[in-house]
Order: structure tokens, then C-alpha cells, then sequence
């Protein structure tokens, strides 16, 4: 899809997700916490997911405005969910087939009919595997924070800051296990809102200033929740990647949307098979990383795992997406 909105371009969208998508292939390799910690992972490789909400969040807003999408009727049509539905489901799905297929084959493995069912429910059983019940909540969930914003604008963004909030104080307070948090989008609520009000390109008075108090409250927040001892109340999960750290990568992100021309086009290739790239990883760390037994050197062992998952996931783009774009086309013509 091509989105496009005033000066945005649609490879700059595209070239943010070639480079969170490399993040998440760096982010699960085998690191341990101490190399996390001190190679800064909590200020940039673990805002890629926020960073592909953000995305979302700006470009489903972008593609509302462009169909002219301005009500909870248009949004949630059988059509439009089909479309969406279809093309999150068909890539996870061949994905989800080749798991359980290598889990059958190994002895070891075997599940009864009921773990798998849970395994398809709960997104896999790889790294990441989160990703896909996400992005299935987001369908039914986004319409509501893009309305919410795109009317109320800085009042909207205030109400799904609060909703957010909400959620983490409930999940503290019923004692909510991390499994069941990671899968729920609630703990994406704001930064989507934030995608949505990006987007729509709010005239921000104090900008610049704006930018700089979001980037230290966050770069603050992320050093205590994840350099210091403290023990936080309610943002127990996922600390530094909590509603107010992403706060600290939303300029940097939105500063690069705002370029009008970023020419890379590896990075822009990546950013298009990301969602399959994604895919190809959690395959990759869970069943072919035994490549870690014939190299000894980390850096070249994660270079490789890199170009391995995003020259499949590459090759997996471009022969699933071409088939789903086709099958979406066809339901299309007949709802």
C-alpha cells in the first residue's frame, strides 16, 4: 500500500521499518543482560516494536484520512476487516504451519491437539511470537483510539494516555502474569494515539521544546527502570518500553517521518518484508540457530543470523505477498 499524506513519503515509513526490523533480529540473539545494559539496548534496540506501534498508529491514521474514513461504521465494515484480517493472518499462518510441522517431526516435541491450539491463539511458540495476537487486537482496537484523536486531538491523546494507564494499574492490581500482558495491545494504546496525532500533523506550539522534554522524561524513566534498583508500583512488565519510556524515541522518529526524501532502498526492501522477516526469526531462533555450533566469533554469528532471516523472510515476502494481496482482492469483489 502507498501512504502518503502531504510531504510524508511512503519509503520513509518503510526505511523506519527496515531498521526496527533489523533491531528485533539483534535484540534476540542470545545477549545476556549485562551486554544489554551496557551496549544501551533499553534506549534503542528495545523500541522497536513501540516504534512499529508508533508506525501503525500513524499509518492506518493516514490511510483513514485518504479514504476518507471518519466513523466507527466506516472503520469496522466486514470488508475492511476481512482485508486486514487476511493479510495479518496468511504469513503468520504459513509460519505457524512450518513450527508445528518441525515440532511434530521432533520426538521430543510432541504436543496434544490443545497445545496447539493455545501455540495458534498465543502467536507461536518463537521469538516474538506476541506480534501476531497483537496486530489482530489492533484491527478492532485502532478505530476507536484514531477517532478518539482525529476529534479531540490533544484531549484524545490525554484520554487513551489515561486508558493506558488504566490497564497497567489493573493488571498490577489483579496480578495479571506477564504472558497474559505481553499478548494484550493494551499496553499500546498511547503510543499508537501518538502515531495517530503524528499523523495528522496537530500544530504543536513549542514544538522543539515539546521534543525535548519528551526525550529527557523518557531517557530518565528508562534510566530508572532499568540502571537502578528501583521497584516500580505498576509498570512491572517490559519497564523500559512502558507508555512513558517510548516517550524518549517519538522525536527521533518523527523527525526522520518528516524528511521528505530517504533514499536507502536495502532499508526500505527490509521495511516491506518486515512482517514476514518477523516470521522468519521467531523460525530461526527456535529451530536453525545451530549455526552457533560452527562459528565461534558473536559478532560474525549475529551477522550472519541477520542476513539468514532477511534474505528468507526477502524470499517469503515476495512469493506470499503477491498471493494474499490477489485473495484479499477477490473477498473484496465478493462482500
Amino acid at each position: 500500500m502507498n501512504y502518503e499524506h502531504k510531504h510524508l513519503r511512503n519509503s520513509n515509513v518503510d526505511v523506519l521499518k527496515g531498521i526496527c526490523i533489523v533491531f528485533v533480529l539483534i535484540t534476540h540473539y542470545r545477549w545476556s543482560n549485562v551486554m544489554r545494559a551496557k551496549l544501551l539496548f533499553p534506549y534503542w534496540i528495545d523500541m522497536s516494536v513501540p516504534i512499529f506501534m508508533f508506525l501503525s498508529g500513524y499509518v492506518g491514521s493516514l490511510s483513514n484520512i485518504r479514504h476518507k474514513i471518519n466513523g466507527l461504521a466506516d472503520s469496522y465494515t466486514l470488508n475492511n476487516i476481512m482485508r486486514k484480517g487476511i493479510r495479518y493472518t496468511i504469513p503468520f499462518f504459513i509460519t505457524f504451519l512450518a513450527e508445528e510441522t518441525l515440532f511434530w517431526l521432533n520426538p521430543q516435541t510432541k504436543y496434544s491437539l490443545y497445545e496447539i491450539v493455545i501455540h495458534f491463539l498465543s502467536g507461536g511458540v518463537g521469538q516474538g511470537s506476541y506480534y501476531y495476537p497483537i496486530m489482530m487486537q489492533y484491527i478492532i482496537v485502532f478505530p476507536t483510539i484514531d477517532i478518539i484523536v482525529r476529534r479531540h486531538r490533544e484531549k484524545g491523546l490525554f484520554i487513551c494516555f489515561i486508558a493506558n494507564l488504566f490497564y497497567e494499574i489493573l493488571k498490577t492490581a489483579y496480578l495479571m502474569n506477564e504472558e497474559c500482558y505481553r499478548l494484550l495491545i493494551f499496553r499500546y494504546i498511547f503510543i499508537i494515539a501518538i502515531g495517530v496525532y503524528c499523523a495528522n500533523d496537530f500544530k504543536i506550539k513549542h514544538e522543539r521544546a515539546v521534543s525535548l522534554i519528551c526525550i529527557i522524561i523518557g531517557a530518565a524513566y528508562i534510566f530508572i527502570m532499568c540502571y537502578t534498583n528501583y521497584d516500580p508500583l505498576f509498570f512491572v512488565y517490559w519497564r523500559g518500553r512502558s507508555m512513558i519510556g517510548c516517550l524518549f524515541i517519538i522525536p527521533f522518529v518523527y523527525t526522520i517521518l518528516k524528511k521528505t526524501n530517504l533514499n536507502c532502498k536495502t532499508l526500505e526492501l527490509l521495511g516491506k518484508a518486515s512482517y514476514n522477516i518477523f516470521f522468519t526469526q521467531m523460525l530461526y531462533y527456535l529451530f536453525f540457530n545451530k549455526i552457533y555450533d560452527q562459528i565461534t566469533n558473536d559478532m560474525l554469528i549475529l551477522c550472519v543470523s541477520v542476513l539468514i532471516c532477511s534474505l528468507v523472510g526477502i524470499v517469503f515476502y515476495s512469493i506470499e505477498s503477491p498471493i494474499t494481496n490477489n485473495l484479499i482482492e477477490k473477498i473484496g469483489e465478493k462482500l
